[in-house]
């Protein structure tokens, strides 16, 4: 129970403390556009007046469970000065007066629907057919919802999962304890489920849930999309990690430490890590790739 009550503190904590990680791999500063800007538009980023540069699709940036679009300061602007249209948005928001900092906590599918009708405002802003997806986490597969069920077939091009939880995840073997938590909190409340009642998304990511069975149900790929997803093994919310990994053909699969062996980030700092964004920028244009390592270029 401490590590699940830790890995649900560390997830609204991080975006936080994002732009004020000391220089490591968590914080990278390759260029001047990784500095956390003061506004969330300009220079392509969350800029509903920018025109990708020819050849380059928008970029739709999808949080993790708890996070904002606040948890992008890093790679928005990094991805967008390399002529990208970048967006990102906050969805999931429940109990929106008593959490009014706190998303995607609402039912996943509602949240995938969210997303998907962010990605329509996208694609009619910058006159795309497609547009390429970074989600994290929770925001790894809501996209692949929307394709699946929502009206979204034929608008991805690429879906780039970042400890994306592709097959739920078990909290670390804790998702027992957690429905022990739920009964013994629904006995105490005259049957009123308050764990599931005040963040759904947190039953709905579990690797036994529906929304999990119904993602996975025609494979773990979607067809004329390119897939990659990048994992570490320091994850706390995700396990097994490798989880993250989807089956199928063409699709990428790789160990942040593989790349970068030194590279201590669990699964909350991923979106701070500088191999990580070198790996992204790589799949997003493989003809400008660098190599993704403990000291990328940019």
């Amino acid at each position: 129970m401490k590590l699940f009550l830790t890995a649900l503190i560390l997830s609204a904590i991080s975006a936080a403390v994002l732009a004020t990680t000391p220089e490591s791999d968590a914080a990278p500063t390759p260029a001047s556009a990784l500095s956390a800007p003061s506004s969330t538009s300009g220079k392509g980023y969350n800029d509903w007046s920018c025109k990708p540069l020819e050849g380059r699709r928008p970029v739709i940036l999808v949080h993790a469970t708890l996070f904002t679009k606040e948890s992008w300061a890093i790679f928005g602007p990094a991805i967008a000065e390399q002529g990208y249209c970048v967006y990102s948005l906050t969805y999931g928001r429940y109990w929106k007066t008593l959490l009014p900092r706190v998303g995607a906590i609402a039912p996943a599918v509602n949240n995938a629907k969210e997303v998907g009708a962010f990605a329509e405002k996208v694609l009619e802003a910058t006159g795309a057919s497609q547009a390429d997806f970074v989600g994290h986490s929770q925001g790894g597969v809501l996209p692949r919802y929307w394709v699946q069920y929502q009206g979204g077939k034929g608008k991805m091009h690429s879906m780039i999962g970042l400890s994306a939880i592709n097959h739920g995840t078990s909290w670390q073997g804790l998702a027992p304890i957690l429905e022990k938590l739920k009964g013994m909190v629904k006995f105490l409340t005259f049957s009123v489920d308050i764990v599931t009642k005040a963040a759904p998304a947190l039953q709905d990511i579990m690797s036994t849930s529906k929304f999990v069975e119904d993602l996975n149900a025609h494979g773990d790929t979607l067809p004329d999309v390119f897939q990659a997803n990048i994992v570490t093994k320091y994850d706390e919310i995700v396990s097994p990690y490798k989880s993250s990994f989807q089956n199928g053909p063409g699709v990428v699969n790789v160990v942040l430490q593989d790349l970068c062996e030194s590279a201590y980030v669990e699964h909350t700092l991923i979106v701070a890590s500088k191999t990580t964004l070198r790996w992204v920028l790589n799949q997003l244009d493989p003809s400008t790739a660098s190599p993704a390592n403990c000291n990328p270029k940019f």
